[in-house]
C-alpha cells in the first residue's frame, strides 16, 4: 500500500504528539529541567493538528462537556484563593488547565489503538535504552560515570542523569528508573503499556508480523519492569500474570502447533520463575519490611502523607485548597514534602466537587479505553490505578490525564495497514 505524504506526516505528528506527552510526564530532563521546551512543543503540535487530523464529533463533545466542568471548579478554587497565590501558584495551575485542554481534543483525534500502539512502540524504546544504561550501572560504573551530569533539583536533592536515563540521586544508583524522577514511577509507565497490550493491542492485532513483535515488547517491558526494583512493580506483575493468564497464553501460543505450544509456554514459566527469583532475591522489600519503624522511610513518609492529607481536605473542603502559601504552610506543618499520594493532594488543593468529577471521568475513560466486559479485570485495572495515584503525585501528568476522555471510535480494515477512526 502506498502512503501518501499528507498520511506520512500524520503518523509522524501523531507520534511526536505521543512522545512529548511521555516527556512531559516528569521525565527529569524534558519534564522538569526543560519543561518550558517541552511544554511549548506540545502546545505547537497541538495547533498543528487541529488542522491536520479528523476529529470525532461524538468524542469531542463528551470531552468538552468533561473539560467544561473542570475547568469551572478550578476556576472557582482560583477566585476564592486568588489573593494567597504567588505568580509560580497561578503558573502552575494555567498549565495544568492547559494540559487537560491539550489533551481534551487530542484524545478525539486519536483511537485507543493508535494511542496504544504509539505508546508501546515508544515505552518500549524508552525501556531497551533503560537496560542498557541499567547494566551499565551494574558492571561498568565508571563507564556510566562518563554519561552523566549532575541537576540540582530543589527540595527533591541532586539528579544524576542523561537525556533518556536518570542514573540515581547525588550518585550513580542500580535501580531503574529510566527517564523518570524515580522507579516507581517508571513502573506506571510500564504497567500501563503492558496493559495496552493485553487489553488494546492483542484483541485487535491479527497479522502474525505485528503479534511477533507485541510479543517482544511485552517481554522487553516485564524485564524492565523488574529492574526497577519497585514494591509495588513487583506486586502488579504476580497479579497481572494471574488477572491475565488467558490473554498472555493467547499472546504467545496464538497459531502454534503442539510442540512449539510446548516451548513456548516453558519460555513464560522460566520468565515467571526468573521473575520471581529477583523478587526473592531483591533486598528492597526486606529492606520496607526493616524500616516499618523507621520515620524516615518510604514507607513512613506515605503513611504521614495519607493521614495528614486526609486532614488537609477537611481544611480544603468543596473547593479547595488551591496551589497557595497557605497550602504550602499546612504541609510544612504536617511534614509532607512533595506529597507522593497524588489523589488526596489533588482533593485538597483543589476541593471535593472537582476530585469526585475527576475520578467519575476517569473511570469512564477507563471503562472506554480498555472497553473490558469481565467484571474481574475491569476492577483490577482500576485497582491498579488507585495504587499509581495513592503512591505517586501523578493526576496531573499527560500520559495519565489522556484517560480523563474519550478518543475516537476504532475501526479495522484488513487490508489496511494503517488504522483509523470515525
Amino acid at each position: 500500500m502506498v502512503i501518501n505524504r499528507k498520511d506520512g506526516l500524520e503518523a509522524l505528528v501523531k507520534y511526536i504528539i505521543i512522545l512529548l506527552f511521555i516527556l512531559n510526564s516528569k521525565t527529569v530532563y524534558f519534564g522538569v529541567i526543560h519543561s518550558e521546551l517541552t511544554q511549548y512543543s506540545l502546545l505547537g503540535l497541538f495547533v498543528l493538528g487541529i488542522f491536520l487530523f479528523r476529529i470525532s464529533v461524538r468524542a469531542v463533545k463528551i470531552n468538552l462537556t468533561r473539560y467544561a466542568l473542570l475547568f469551572i471548579f478550578i476556576m472557582i478554587n482560583i477566585l476564592i484563593n486568588f489573593s494567597d497565590m504567588a505568580s509560580s501558584h497561578f503558573n502552575t495551575v494555567i498549565i495544568f488547565l492547559v494540559n487537560i485542554m491539550i489533551i481534551c481534543v487530542i484524545s478525539a483525534q486519536f483511537t485507543n489503538f493508535e494511542i496504544a500502539n504509539i505508546y508501546v512502540n515508544l515505552m518500549s524504546i524508552i525501556a531497551l535504552i533503560s537496560l542498557i544504561c541499567f547494566g551499565l550501572a551494574i558492571f561498568s560504573p565508571d563507564l556510566a560515570s562518563n554519561l552523566v551530569t549532575s541537576f540540582q533539583a530543589g527540595k527533591n536533592g541532586q539528579y544524576v542523569l542523561s537525556p533518556f536515563y536518570m542514573w540515581g540521586w547525588g550518585r550513580i544508583n542500580t535501580r531503574n528508573a529510566g527517564p523518570f524522577w524515580e522507579p516507581g514511577a517508571f513502573q506506571a509507565f510500564l504497567v500501563v503499556a503492558l496493559l495496552m497490550i493485553l487489553l488494546v493491542l492483542l484483541p485487535k492485532i491479527q497479522e502474525a508480523k505485528n503479534l511477533k513483535r507485541i510479543k517482544y515488547q511485552f517481554l522487553i517491558l516485564c524485564i524492565t519492569l523488574l529492574t526497577t526494583q519497585s514494591t509495588t512493580a513487583y506486586v502488579l506483575f504476580i497479579l497481572m500474570s494471574l488477572v491475565f493468564l488467558k490473554e498472555i497464553k493467547n499472546l504467545f501460543l496464538t497459531n502454534s502447533i503442539k510442540k512449539g505450544r510446548l516451548l513456548k509456554g516453558f519460555a513464560i514459566f522460566i520468565m515467571v520463575s526468573v521473575g520471581i527469583s529477583i523478587i526473592i532475591s531483591s533486598n528492597n522489600i526486606n529492606d520496607k519490611l526493616s524500616e516499618v519503624d523507621n520515620e524516615y522511610s518510604s514507607v513512613a513518609i506515605r503513611m504521614n502523607d495519607s493521614i495528614q492529607s486526609i486532614e488537609m481536605i477537611k481544611d480544603g473542603g468543596l473547593f479547595g485548597l488551591g496551589k497557595t502559601f497557605y497550602n504550602d504552610k499546612l504541609e510544612a506543618t504536617r511534614d509532607i514534602s512533595n506529597n507522593s499520594n497524588g489523589l488526596l493532594n489533588m482533593v485538597y488543593t483543589y476541593g471535593v466537587f472537582f476530585g469526585a468529577f475527576y475520578i467519575i471521568f476517569y473511570k469512564k475513560g477507563i471503562d472506554s479505553f480498555f472497553s473490558i466486559k469481565n467484571s474481574k479485570k475491569k476492577y483490577f485495572i482500576y485497582l491498579v490505578f488507585i495504587l499509581f495515584y495513592l503512591t505517586e503525585g501523578i493526576y496531573w501528568l499527560s500520559v495519565f490525564l489522556l484517560f480523563l476522555f474519550e478518543t475516537k471510535t476504532y475501526t479495522y480494515k484488513k487490508s489496511e495497514k494503517n488504522y483509523g477512526g470515525s
